[in-house]
């Protein structure tokens, strides 16, 4: 079980690094926006 337990935190690790990735490109992606609408 500890093997298994260890699995799973590496895993919700990678689970975590993934959603704030994308979490910083969809901010990137509305400041983007933001200043495309901002010029026009």
């Amino acid at each position: 079980e500890p093997i298994y337990y260890i699995r799973n935190t590496q895993y919700d690790m990678r689970e975590w690094f993934l959603d704030y990735y994308a979490i910083r490109c969809a901010l990137s992606y509305i400041r983007n926006t933001i200043y495309e609408i901002r010029e026009v």
